[in-house]
């Protein structure tokens, strides 16, 4: 297979805590409005973290916090790191971020005092990511590929490393326009994601 490379160089975003986007009818739901407050801005464009925070509890009562990710979403997705379903003892398929997956059942709770404790059960609403890369539709066009495809990543630092099948993504609600790769927190510890100043070199696969 031949390989053409992309002479930009990419910032590594590593999600540094397990989240969650939630649909309309769930934020209402949970925090009674579909807008969050805004705690910062995220790479892609009309995306943000919220102040709040979730518990997603798995039916072993073992819970792991999670970040809310806005704006709304069609369907409620919570994502979390192998390390993380371990350690509350849950199972999840790794999927790409817009994939389908099976995993076991999960509530979703607000541990604000501020707000009555709400409970909302869900199943095959947990995954784990797979590595993915956010392109805007004009750059993948330039190179031709698709979402959906797969491209390498070579990233610097001390614990440099080639990433093979990192999946190619749009935004959540296709404005993004910030070339972003994305790595889950087990893999930005192994990577030196940390702690180094982290980019990457992207090559794109050649049928």
């Amino acid at each position: 297979m031949n390989y053409e490379q992309n002479e930009k160089i990419v910032p590594v975003i590593c999600v540094q805590n397990d989240h969650v986007r939630l649909s309309e009818e769930d934020c209402i739901e949970l925090f009674g409005t579909t807008c969050l407050p805004k705690l910062k801005d995220l790479g892609q464009e009309g995306e943000w973290l919220a102040n709040e925070k979730l518990y997603v509890e798995m039916e072993n009562g073992q819970h792991v916090e999670v970040s809310v990710i806005m704006p709304c979403v069609k369907k409620t997705i919570v994502f979390l790191c192998s390390s993380s379903l371990m350690k509350v003892g849950g199972k999840a398929d790794l999927v790409s971020p817009d994939g389908k997956a099976k995993s076991t059942r999960c509530m979703l709770i607000n541990p604000d005092p501020c707000h009555n404790t709400i409970l909302i059960k869900k199943s095959n609403y947990v995954m784990r990511p797979m590595r993915h890369i956010h392109i805007p539709p004009e750059v993948r066009l330039v190179y031709g590929i698709d979402v959906g495809d797969t491209v390498i990543a070579e990233i610097n630092g001390t614990r440099g490393v080639i990433l093979d099948q990192v999946v190619v993504c749009d935004s959540q609600n296709q404005l993004g326009k910030e070339i972003e790769l994305h790595v889950d927190k087990d893999e930005g510890f192994a990577f030196g994601v940390f702690e180094d100043l982290t980019y990457a070199k992207i090559y794109i696969k050649k049928k």
